[in-house]
């Protein structure tokens, strides 16, 4: 047997395939875009379960015991297909509330946008001032839902990339 088969099996035997995390992150994505699609309130339920799903997959891929193995035998590759099904079922949990959010968001761009074609630069009315106010205030659950993910996957990011530099440096 060739010494670079055997030098693969330290490691490779002991990973699960590829497939498993992608269709599980699939699964996890159909149902929570189809459970927020129909109830918006689910997402309060499906974001925290698609983030702890996120952070099991990036915590199982940069694990720093197996990582340095890992990016040695079976290259970066390998470790960046493990990574990037984690942040698709958050995606998908927030798409249908970015869906239901973007006609309010198209009426406050156009109506600004109309305010400074015309030149004018008043103070935006208060919620109950008028009934166009609701076109002057941008509509606060994207900016919350945008928000929440960002802070959710830039500890994700964070991590898995400190991790792969470590194992890159050898510590």
């Amino acid at each position: 047997m060739p010494a670079a088969l055997l030098l693969l099996a330290e490691v490779a035997d002991k990973e699960g395939p590829l497939w498993i995390p992608w269709l599980s992150s699939g699964f996890l994505a159909t149902l929570a875009f189809v459970l927020v699609r129909w109830r918006l309130r689910a997402i309060w339920v499906m974001a925290p379960l698609s983030l702890a799903w996120a952070w099991l997959l990036v915590d199982s891929a940069t694990e720093p015991h197996w990582l340095p193995s890992l990016l040695a035998e079976l290259g970066p590759g390998y470790v960046a297909l493990q990574l990037a099904p984690a942040p698709i079922a958050l995606l998908a949990a927030v798409a249908p509330v970015v869906r239901a959010e973007l006609p309010a968001a198209r009426a406050w761009w156009a109506a600004r946008s109309q305010r400074t074609a015309a030149g004018s630069r008043a103070v935006e009315p208060s919620r109950g001032a008028s009934p166009d106010a609701a076109a002057c205030v941008f509509p606060r659950r994207l900016l919350v839902v945008g928000v929440a993910v960002a802070a959710a996957l830039g500890p994700l990011a964070t991590m898995a990339l400190t991790r792969i530099a470590a194992a890159r440096a050898g510590r």
